[in-house]
């Protein structure tokens, strides 16, 4: 791949991503689990909703219903110096507990950025912006996908620190959008086709000049008698992912992205050494053990069983080169 080329499609990525700000709702549906999970009761629904700005301010609001009645909400803010994490009591109404925090809900421990699926894929390649992971993916051959087109890249060690995985992205070789995600345990299981789990775009729209996914699945896999002898992969999870409002560079007031505090509830600040707890006066004492940190109940994240590797050399060479390129062409 020439220079020439991976400038158009580190360009065309920073056309793809919000510029000063982005509002967005997703909707995800999931069925019974398949496969080796065949018979779990975890069919259920998530209705998601983020707001960030390009100054680091940052709000993500999670709700679940799950198929035995069960519903569960909690919020993430940054203002962006500090983060807080909020829960809530069952009925998703009285703040159960704060955590004041330096890292944003999950996002160090997972290693992805915690925004939806799938603008987490067509976005990011784990926390690091796309365009930027890009200038150290491996090339590989291009395929298709559907009747699309593509550059692949392959993205080393992506993901919690003790399961990193292998991302193969699949992007439109005309306009650099994303159409599909696949992850592997190592680069071995790439060429094996044995994948944890694939995200696919459906259907694209154009909004506001970018190629958003309004609608996609993210399928997880499963391996009942392991990976080896020629076994094949089990479907064991399909989540259907709906974009159901999107827009970009709106203004948002500051206000959004730090929590209102509710009368009785617990405010853990985990910044200061001791940690300050106290009660917010005027309401009834929290459901929580003092000093307790609550972990809400949450879709798992994107992980594998296979070891660390190393960080991807691929097109690294070429980063300085590309950065000088991309800087005069700016300056033109």
């Amino acid at each position: 791949m020439t220079i020439d080329e991976i400038v158009r499609i580190v360009e065309n990525l920073a056309r793809e991503g919000p510029e000063k700000s982005v509002s967005a709702s997703v909707h995800i549906s999931q069925p019974r689990a398949m496969g080796i999970n065949r018979g779990n009761s975890n069919s259920g629904e998530l209705d998601l909703r983020f707001n960030e700005t390009s100054n680091g301010l940052r709000y993500f609001e999670e709700r679940q219903t799950w198929g035995d009645g069960k519903t569960f909400r909690d919020e993430a803010f940054s203002d962006g110096k500090r983060c807080a994490e909020v829960s809530y009591l069952p009925g998703e109404v009285r703040q159960k507990q704060i955590v004041i925090k330096k890292t944003f809900d999950f996002e160090s421990k997972f290693g992805y950025r915690h925004i939806p699926v799938p603008f987490r894929f067509i976005w990011y390649a784990g926390t690091v912006p796309l365009r930027q992971a890009l200038l150290s993916a491996e090339k590989r051959p291009d395929s298709t996908v559907g009747d699309r087109p593509c550059d692949v890249f392959h993205f080393r060690s992506i993901g919690p620190t003790q399961s990193k995985q292998s991302l193969v992205y699949y992007l439109d070789k005309s306009t650099s959008a994303v159409l599909r995600v696949s992850a592997y345990d190592n680069p071995a299981h790439i060429d094996a086709d044995l994948p944890n789990w694939t995200w696919l775009a459906l259907a694209t729209e154009s909004i506001q000049g970018r190629h958003v996914p309004m609608k996609s699945t993210y399928t997880g896999f499963s391996y009942s008698k392991g990976k080896g002898d020629g076994n094949r992969p089990e479907v064991n999870i399909v989540q259907t992912v709906e974009v159901r409002e999107i827009s970009f560079d709106q203004p948002m007031p500051r206000a959004l992205f730090w929590p209102v505090y509710q009368p009785g509830v617990e405010v853990v600040d985990t910044l200061t050494n001791p940690y300050k707890i106290h009660t917010v006066p005027g309401g009834p004492p929290p459901v929580v053990e003092k000093g307790q940190l609550l972990e809400p109940v949450r879709v798992a994240e994107e992980s594998g069983n296979g070891s660390t590797i190393a960080i991807g050399l691929g097109l690294s060479i070429l980063v300085l080169v590309v950065t000088v390129i991309l800087k005069i062409r700016r300056n033109r």
